[in-house]
């Protein structure tokens, strides 16, 4: 309660000093204005060129620990290439999610089966 009272006390004296020394209007009034306002921030928008989105080509090969041949693992790195394109040229996200999960279901055969994948 003792602060407020010396916080009120000493506004007001300055004020009143203020305006003793210009007169009731002039420099004081100016003196006691509201804080500016913050300038409008400006934020930066870049666009993308209208390119279709790539995937690395991955290639495959034999490990000779399973069945895969080289022509398996041809035909995986084929279909999970085709796969990749499909989550690049997805129009929404289903198709999106639909195709990454057929990558990783197809990468995950792939090895199961004898086959090195290279990205």
């Amino acid at each position: 309660m003792l602060v407020t009272k010396t916080r009120t006390t000493i506004t007001a004296a300055a004020v009143a000093a203020a305006l003793s020394l210009t007169g009731s209007t002039g420099v004081a009034s100016a003196a006691i204005k509201a804080p500016a306002k913050p300038g409008t921030q400006v934020t930066q928008t870049t666009t993308v060129a209208d390119s279709e989105p790539t995937t690395a080509a991955l290639s495959a090969g034999a490990t000779g620990d399973g069945p895969a041949t080289q022509a398996d693992c041809d035909r995986y790195a084929d279909a999970i290439n085709s796969w990749g394109h499909a989550t690049d040229t997805a129009t929404n996200y289903d198709d999106m999610i639909n195709a990454i999960n057929n990558t990783v279901a197809l990468e995950n055969k792939a090895m199961d089966d004898g086959c090195f994948l290279v990205y």
